[in-house]
């Protein structure tokens, strides 16, 4: 904030604070006009309103200049200009002065109020340009600015037309009536201008913008409210001649008029958003509706009660307020809508229970936008985003952020719709579910991704290297064993060069990414056993690798899982843990599950972090939906060791 804020900031306090005191000492005089009487509650009450708005142009939560500083300083001179009436009502009702002082003190009373309603009529228009034509708060449109200065100048330009036809009517000559008259009505249409000016601001803005929009507009009403009260409450003190009450009356709602537009327009720009939340801006229309109510009941009340009895007046005057608010409880939920298109959107969202984020999301978003056809985009997941998929540029209206990137691109090809999304505004909090869903699946499919290379990396290195030696030792046995008298040792070698080809068989399945034929055609305990059953250890001759293995066939993908899984961590074990026995087991399956623990004596410490082999073993079992766990073995009986256990899906 700078300096000149803060200045005014402390400034605005001392004025409201010499103001009050002056005008307390002017109210304390004896009121000695007959012409004009203004009661001691009525002036009490503009002292009241300009101190509290000058309070409000002071009021922290004010966002940095240049605009909003334009708000809160026009804010401060209504203020000042209201507080100043009454003092000079009081100072003239009191007669002080000479000549010339009375004179100036009769102008300052008589059309003292005249400075205050014409700000009154600005403040809203320029709070409406704060919020719908400034980028930190809205969007930057030349003819959002041309509008707002437009209906500024329109509005001094009434008003002086106006009081210059007035004056002219007042101190007679050719036309003088018609001038009378003409500036009347300039002077109350000037009052509509305001109305106009911020409820047009309204189209085209959407989420936090469109709210504080329709809170200026809002502002916009207090001086049409306040001038129909008069006429209105001046009509009916003439009728009944209670001109010191309906005087009183007129004062106390411009009071209230004032402060109330002041809140609303400085709300409307203010940092903070507690006057800009959709059930805060429908309850102040729903007040201002009681406002009218009120005024129309009071009026029709005391218009009918010099031919009616006073309980008939009352019926007359409560079926008008009726007639006037059923329409309103009917039109509740499109006012709603107006205010805050995305609460149907919201509302719609809750309601639907029907499975994943984004598939309600765009089912939801069909039937508020009525397109059938649309289609919902997650660039950060599914593609980069590009101009062309953007509003007017192309068929997408972007709907959510991300970081600062588009999250979701709605893509519908039918313009009603997209101008329907993009009165929505920014829905990022409320459809944050559905971006992250849609994050997370895309991280489920780089993981997949990831492993899928990682395996045909290494498919294509058993196919180069392993597969061409393996083949070689087997021919060299082959060519070996013709040079061996002996008919048990040609025996083992033969046996060798069949167990060497079958490998070689496995091989070939593993770098073509197919499973093993033994694996396919008679299930996992038969290939684990073709696998291993010949391993012995060296010093007792025992198997090497102990197989548990239910006679039970698996589903296909949790056997070749469980086999991918037992051929890596036995081959870890054997190979770089220095183990003399691993144990297999793989338990019935239970619950959809089924659990294969591979369990050796070796040394344990394996970590899938640092080892190649067993991180793309995890990647794998991930990418079967199961869970892998691998930590030291432990137990009374032993003191090393690693178990690797792995939980699968095993759908019947």
């Amino acid at each position: 904030m700078g300096p000149a804020v803060r200045g005014w900031r402390w400034g605005w306090p001392i004025v409201a604070g010499v103001g009050a005191a002056a005008a307390g000492i002017a109210m304390a005089l004896p009121w000695r006009q007959d012409e004009l009487h203004v009661g001691l509650v009525a002036r009490a009450a503009m002292v009241a309103s300009g101190v509290a708005v000058l309070l409000v142009a002071a009021w922290r939560p004010l966002r940095d200049p240049p605009v909003p500083r334009t708000t809160a300083q026009l804010t401060g001179v209504l203020g000042a200009a209201v507080l100043l009436y009454p003092t000079s009502l009081s100072l003239w009702g009191a007669g002080l002065g000479g000549p010339g002082a009375a004179g100036v003190l009769e102008v300052l009373a008589m059309g003292g109020h005249v400075v205050p309603l014409v700000l009154f009529q600005l403040l809203p228009v320029v709070a409406s340009g704060a919020v719908t034509n400034t980028p930190a708060i809205g969007t930057r449109s030349p003819r959002r600015g041309t509008r707002t200065g437009t209906g500024v100048l329109l509005v001094l330009a009434l008003v002086v037309a106006s009081n210059g036809l007035s004056g002219y009517g007042l101190r007679g000559g050719p036309g003088a009536a018609a001038a009378g008259v003409a500036g009347s009505l300039l002077w109350v249409s000037s009052f509509a201008v305001p109305s106009v000016v911020t409820w047009a601001a309204v189209r085209g803005t959407a989420g936090e913008v469109r709210r504080r929009a329709v809170v200026a507009a809002v502002a916009a009403l207090a001086p049409v409210l306040v001038i129909t009260a008069c006429w209105v409450l001046g009509a009916v003190g003439a009728a009944l001649g209670a001109d010191d009450t309906t005087i009183t009356l007129l004062y106390l709602g411009f009071s209230g008029g004032v402060l109330a537009s002041a809140v609303l327009s400085v709300g409307a720009v203010q940092a903070r958003d507690a006057l800009v939340r959709t059930r805060v801006v429908v309850g102040v229309l729903d007040l201002l509706l009681g406002l009218v109510g009120a005024v129309v009941f009071a009026w029709l009340a005391l218009a009918v009660s010099r031919d009616l009895p006073t309980g008939w007046a009352v019926v007359v005057g409560g079926a008008a307020v009726a007639a006037l608010g059923l329409p309103w409880l009917r039109w509740h939920g499109w006012v709603a809508r107006v205010v805050d298109p995305a609460a149907e959107l919201r509302h719609e969202l809750a309601a639907d229970t029907g499975g994943e984020q984004r598939r309600s999301l765009e089912r939801v978003l069909r039937r508020v936008v009525g397109d059938p056809n649309l289609a919902v985009r997650y660039p950060t997941a599914d593609a980069p985003h590009t101009a062309e998929d953007e509003d007017d540029d192309g068929d997408g209206v972007v709907l959510a952020h991300s970081a600062g990137a588009p999250a979701v691109v709605v893509l519908s090809s039918s313009p009603a719709a997209r101008a329907r999304l993009r009165r929505l505004g920014d829905c990022s909090d409320l459809l944050r579910p559905a971006v992250l869903e849609a994050q997370l699946d895309q991280a489920d499919q780089l993981a997949r991704l990831a492993a899928s290379l990682e395996r045909r990396r290494l498919s294509q290195d058993l196919h180069d290297g392993l597969q061409g030696r393996l083949l070689g030792l087997a021919l060299h046995l082959q060519l070996s064993s013709r040079d061996v008298d002996d008919p048990t040792s040609r025996l083992l070698l033969e046996q060798a060069v069949d167990v060497l080809r079958r490998a070689v068989d496995d091989v070939r399945a593993v770098a073509d990414d197919r499973l093993p034929q033994l694996l396919v055609e008679q299930g996992l305990g038969p290939a684990l056993t073709s696998l291993f059953g010949q391993l012995r250890t060296r010093v007792e001759e025992r198997p090497a690798v102990v197989l548990d293995v239910p006679a039970t066939r698996l589903a296909a993908p949790a056997e070749a899982t469980a086999y991918f899984v037992v051929s890596e961590a036995v081959a870890n074990a054997l190979k770089h843990a220095q183990a003399s026995r691993v144990v297999v087991r793989v338990s019935e399956p239970s619950g959809g599950r089924v659990v294969v623990t591979v369990d050796d004596d070796g040394t344990g410490g394996a970590d899938p972090r640092t080892g190649s082999g067993l991180r793309g073993l995890a990647e794998r079992v991930r990418s079967a939906d199961g869970l892998l766990v691998v930590r030291d073995g432990s137990g009374p009986e032993r003191a090393r060791g690693t178990v690797v256990e792995a939980v699968l899906p095993c759908g019947s």
